[in-house]
C-alpha cells in the first residue's frame, strides 16, 4: 500500500535539479502503484518546432478532415515513439485512463481519429514518450532517501485543467513552481 499516491499530481522539478532531461520539467503522474509510477512531461516542446500533430496524422496515414493541429511535446525519455494525449474528460475511449475528475490520458489511435473528425476532447496536449519510475523510486526521490538526495525531490501541485492547459507551456514550470512553493510555505505556517 502506498502512503502517498501521486496519481493526478503535477511534479515540478526543483531549481537545483541537475538532470539535463528533467531540468525545469512539469510531469503529470498518470499512474502510481506498488509497481512504480509513470507520467508525462507536459511543458517541453519537441526540439523540432516544425514537427506537430499534422505530422502524426500523416505518419499513421489518417485523414485530417478538420485540419486539427497542435504542437508536440516531449513526454519523457522512454518509448519516445509513443504518442500520449493528456486531455479533458469530455471525451473517452475504452483505453482512456482517467487520471482525475478533470484529466485523462489516451495512448491509442482512437483519440487521433476523434480529433481529426472534430469530435475529440475540447482540450488536449500531444506528447511523445513517457517518464517512469520503478517500485519505490518516486517515493525515494520525494523523500530524498538513499540513493537519492533532497535535490532529487520534486515539488508538487494538483493536476487540474487550469494547471495543464491554461498556462503557456514556456511559463508553466515557473508558474507552477511559484504555486508549489506558496503551498509548501502555507503548510509550514
Amino acid at each position: 500500500m502506498l502512503l502517498n499516491n501521486y496519481k493526478g499530481r503535477l511534479l515540478i522539478a526543483q531549481p537545483k535539479c541537475d538532470s539535463n532531461f528533467f531540468k525545469e520539467s512539469v510531469v503529470l503522474i498518470t499512474r502510481h502503484n506498488s509497481y512504480g509510477a509513470w507520467g508525462i512531461i507536459i511543458n517541453k516542446p519537441v526540439p523540432d518546432p516544425s514537427c506537430d500533430l499534422i505530422d502524426v496524422f500523416e505518419h499513421v496515414g489518417m485523414e485530417n478532415a478538420v485540419g486539427a493541429n497542435a504542437p508536440l511535446y516531449v513526454g519523457g525519455p522512454i518509448e519516445r515513439n509513443r504518442i500520449c494525449l493528456v486531455h479533458s474528460n469530455d471525451w473517452a475511449s475504452n483505453s482512456t485512463l482517467e487520471i482525475s475528475p478533470e484529466l485523462s490520458v489516451t495512448t491509442d489511435i482512437s483519440i487521433l481519429a476523434a480529433i481529426s473528425e472534430g469530435i475529440g476532447p475540447s482540450r488536449y496536449r500531444a506528447c511523445c514518450g513517457v517518464s517512469s519510475w520503478g517500485p519505490n523510486q518516486l517515493e525515494g526521490e520525494m523523500k530524498g532517501q538513499d540513493p537519492w538526495t533532497l535535490k532529487h525531490r520534486w515539488l508538487e501541485v494538483q493536476g487540474t485543467e487550469k494547471n495543464v492547459f491554461e498556462t503557456e507551456p514556456s511559463l508553466q514550470w515557473n508558474t507552477l513552481l511559484t504555486q508549489a512553493v506558496e503551498l509548501e510555505v502555507k503548510e509550514w505556517f
